[in-house]
């Protein structure tokens, strides 16, 4: 009974830390970029099982004295067996479990060039700037790369 008992414990912790979404409000932080085939974004790709609202509320000025601004690169749940396959097969993702959900991959515009190429998936791409919001619906892989210096 004692090894039950302690099982369940387990098992109801593990299932409020892993298996229930976190919902509310969040705050990130993120260090700029530039926007080339060097450098990765300031997000990995990844995947969240809820819907998020991006509000950016500030940025460094660019060098010209523009404001900075965020580039977002969303991919529907219908690609996302071509984007797996491409980062598999074309990337060399060799890590345990899902290429997305690893977050450790940035697609820079050679690579996202090569996805279009092989697999005719393009991402939608967004730019926002400080007071705008951005709508991530769940299932939508994603990555983000703050723009600091043109």
């Amino acid at each position: 009974m004692g090894l039950f008992l302690i099982w369940v414990s387990l098992f109801r912790g593990l299932w409020q830390q892993i298996l229930i979404a976190r919902v509310g409000p969040k705050s990130y932080n993120a260090d700029g970029s530039v926007q080339d085939d060097y450098h990765s974004g300031s997000t990995c790709l990844h995947l969240d099982v809820t819907d998020a609202l991006n509000i950016m509320l500030w940025a460094a000025s660019l060098e010209d004295d523009k404001i900075g601004y965020a580039v977002w690169d969303l991919f529907s749940p219908g690609d996302l067996p071509k984007l797996r396959e491409f980062l598999w097969k074309i990337v060399g993702f060799k890590g345990l479990g899902d290429p997305i959900h690893s977050q450790t991959i940035y697609l820079t515009p050679k690579l996202l060039q090569l996805l279009f190429d092989n697999f005719g998936v393009r991402p939608y791409r967004v730019y926002q700037r400080p007071g705008e919001a951005v709508f991530i619906p769940a299932g939508y892989a994603h990555q983000v790369r703050r723009i600091y210096l043109q």
